[in-house]
Formats: structure tokens, sequence, C-alpha cells
């Protein structure tokens, strides 16, 4: 049986992100197992209460932000966290890729400016204030090497259904760019965007280490920083 850690916190989130294959899911399947009275969604999981659309395949694919202008897209990613901050769950709930995987890449798939993708990470943050919230990312040495990697391990099934994801999104149309010659580009634009708001966030947060040196020394320090 894993060590468990009491809390006192009645309502508290914490948020896991970093780019695919830096052991976001692990760290929360590890963390709720620790915590007691707590919740872990992982983005593939169609119940989320954090997504604000349909996810759809292994790659978290949100098809459905198609149907509307970037800034609805916005909009609609905003609204659970707003939801959620106005009735929160009892106890920790552990949400694994937020607030970067499941909303900002949702807004540059969109191709949208990066006025307005702060924009979404401010009031995402605003409606967060209401509850107990911290971030842990998890950040490889090299992202760009590690996600080659992690294309490798899934394989080829899970690695087209990233270019079929990329392929059909305004970003890639709008640079001329197909199949897998979207892939890298935008993942290094993407990854830009983070480090970016990673230095201007209001959320409490910690940068660890993840990726092929994710190990159990990054769950303890995840651990001891959150105080649990």
């Amino acid at each position: 049986m894993p060590e468990r850690y009491a809390t006192a916190v009645e309502s508290r989130l914490i948020l896991i992100d970093g780019l695919p294959g830096s052991g976001k899911s692990t760290l929360a399947r590890t963390l709720g197992d620790r915590i007691p009275e707590s919740q872990v969604f992982y983005e593939n999981w169609g119940e989320n209460p954090f997504h604000g659309f349909q996810v759809e395949a292994d790659a978290a694919e949100f098809a459905e932000i198609y149907n509307y202008s970037a800034k609805e897209v916005s909009g609609k990613l905003v609204a659970p966290f707003q939801r959620f901050a106005g009735d929160p769950l009892l106890g920790v709930s552990i949400a694994e890729s937020y607030p970067f995987q499941s909303t900002i890449r949702l807004l540059l798939q969109m191709d949208a400016d990066r006025s307005l993708i702060a924009s979404c990470m401010s009031d995402l943050e605003q409606a967060l204030r209401q509850v107990p919230t911290s971030l842990i990312y998890l950040k490889s040495e090299d992202s760009m090497k590690n996600f080659a990697e992690v294309s490798q391990v899934r394989g080829d099934v899970w690695f087209q259904r990233v270019c079929e994801l990329f392929e059909r999104s305004p970003w890639a149309k709008n640079r001329g760019l197909t199949g897998g010659e979207a892939v890298l580009p935008f993942m290094q634009e993407y990854e830009s965007i983070i480090n970016e708001l990673l230095e201007k966030t209001t959320i409490p947060t910690i940068v660890l280490v993840g990726g092929k040196n994710f190990d159990t020394s990054t769950v303890d320090q995840a651990v001891v920083w959150l105080g649990l």
C-alpha cells in the first residue's frame, strides 16, 4: 500500500501539466493514490469536469473547437473552471493536462494570437482565485527530443492521430503545413508560449524534472512542495 498523506483542506485543486510524455499522468495517479479524499481527472477521460469540449481519441483531440471562433473557444475553455470555482468539489481535485495542454494548446490549434491566449489564461487564473490552487509543471531537459522519443514509444497509431490533429487545425492550414511536418514547429511554438505564461502566472507554481528523468524523487519533491 502506498504511504498516505493527510490534508485538512476542504477544497483544493492541483494542476499537473507539461508536454506529452513528461510524466503528467503518472504523477497525477501517484498523488491520487497518496492523498486521502482526492479525485484524479485525466485529459482523455470524457467525464472530466474541466473539459470545455468533448474529448475524442487517444491523442486527446477536441474536434468540436473548429465549430467556433477562437474567442468563443476561449470562453468555453474558461467556463468549466468558473463553474468549479463557484461550486468546488470537496477534497483534493487533481487535474492532469491543465492549465496548458487542454486549454492553451487548443487555442494555438485555432491559431489564436498570443494576446487572446494570455487573456484566456488570465481569465482562468481569475476564476481559480476562489479555490486554493497549485500548479506542478513537468519540464524535460530537451523537450523536443523527449517528444520524439515518446512518439516512438507510443507507436505509429498514436503519432498518426497527432498528425491528423494538427493537420486539420487552422494553425497548420494557415502555414500550409500537412501531416507530420506540422508537428515539430507546432510543439516548438506551443512550448514557447507555455514558457512565457509560466513566467507570468499568478498560480503558485513549481517546475520539476519530467520526461525520461522523471522518477520517485520528482514525486517526493511534489509532495513536499504541496505540504502533504
